[in-house]
């Protein structure tokens, strides 16, 4: 009598068998989905605010009722009023979040030394260890080194060898740098955001660090000016900053001080009202709106910069959009008077409405003749 054993299938068979289940499932979502859809009610459609960014022309969808959801509600309030505008701006770009922290600072490290005309170029690596990271800054010093220096922030669209001239191709930034050293002054030069989109990236990639790209440009710019000792080194110490490295500048100086003069250069908004207002522009014009993203963004008026600027502080804007759009929010804030060495805060009004370096006007500041321009001091009431 034969045995009876258990039937068994082939490898091929359950693969076949598992193939058929899939197609079939494949085949039965295909039909559920479909299948007429359940129309939104009226009540549930809300229309897609101006300065939402208009994707291509589709069926209504739930994402667009999401996003007018958004676009249609005020400005948020600041949900932690019992903090100093410093601290607030300090944890929405994640000043903390690097490693060593800010009262440590970062290692300093030099990766070239070499003598050019006049004096030498250093190339410093500023490096965390959380994020294991290294940002750089180029130091271009006189031989003996001069009794003044200025901190030089570049935007986008150029590079720190740019803004010290030491490339051929000319761009808005170009040899602005080298400008200040032949007048008599060193020059540190960190490298900060020039092409948006890599910088969307990159801060992108430090929100998994808990941080934000703002943060780690305060970081580099307040570890080379604490670590190189510059106030100790220096008789007097200036930072400028044009377009978005004013934006750090203007941060730098709420954050961690130490420079005697700060010069913002055609780039002081109410950043508030502009990301309330205009977010699509933010995507549609300049492509990289991932790089000003930041939770602290919505909390953030130029008055807080104002009442926390250290040193002296000078904004250069055209006298046009400053009436426009910043003399509004000075009310009950902040009055304006000729200028003067009685306030500590002053309006430049820009020579040319080009958005580029107003260099004549931070050379006058640097040498006190700022007072021959055209513009404002701010007064606090």
């Amino acid at each position: 009598m034969e045995s009876k054993e258990p039937r068994r299938f082939s490898f091929p068979v359950v693969i076949g068998i598992l193939n058929l289940v899939f197609v079939g499932a494949l085949v039965l979502l295909f039909v559920v989905e479909s299948g007429p859809q359940p129309p939104l009610s009226d009540e549930e459609l809300v229309n897609i605010q101006a300065g939402v960014p208009q994707p291509a022309p589709h069926e209504p969808r739930f994402e667009d009722n999401l996003a007018g959801q958004l676009a249609s509600l005020p400005p948020p309030t600041s949900m932690q009023t019992q903090k100093e505008f410093p601290a607030l701006l300090a944890e929405g770009i994640g000043l903390d979040a690097f490693d060593p922290p800010a009262s440590k600072g970062a290692s300093l490290q030099v990766a070239e030394e070499k003598d050019v005309a006049g004096g030498k170029l250093t190339d410093f690596r500023i490096r965390f260890g959380r994020p294991p990271i290294a940002t750089r800054a180029l130091l271009l010093a006189h031989s003996p080194k001069s009794a003044e220096m200025v901190v030089v922030l570049h935007g986008h669209n150029t590079t720190a060898e740019d803004t010290l001239g030491l490339t051929e191709s000319e761009d808005y930034m170009h040899a602005v740098g080298r400008k200040l050293f032949d007048e008599g002054y060193d020059v540190l030069v960190p490298e900060l955001s020039c092409d948006g989109v890599v910088s969307g990236f990159i801060n992108a990639s430090l929100a998994l660090w808990g941080a934000q790209i703002y943060g780690l440009w305060v970081r580099t710019v307040c570890d080379l000016s604490h670590g190189l000792k510059l106030k100790e080194q220096y008789q007097r110490v200036s930072l400028y900053g044009m377009s978005n490295g004013g934006l750090v500048a203007d941060k730098v100086s709420a954050l961690c001080g130490g420079f005697d003069i700060v010069f913002v250069d055609d780039i002081l908004t109410d950043w508030r009202a502009y990301a309330a207002q205009n977010m699509g522009l933010m995507f549609q014009h300049q492509q990289y709106a991932v790089y000003y993203l930041n939770r602290f963004l919505s909390q953030s008026s130029f008055l807080g910069y104002l009442d926390h600027s250290t040193g002296e502080k000078f904004y250069t804007r055209t006298q046009e959009y400053f009436e426009a759009n910043l003399a509004p929010g000075l009310d009950g804030a902040y009055v304006t008077a000729p200028l003067s060495d009685d306030a500590s805060i002053h309006l430049l009004y820009k020579e040319h409405p080009e958005h580029e370096p107003e260099t004549a006007l931070l050379l006058n500041v640097l040498k006190g003749e700022w007072k021959k321009a055209s513009g404002v001091s701010l007064k606090k009431l």
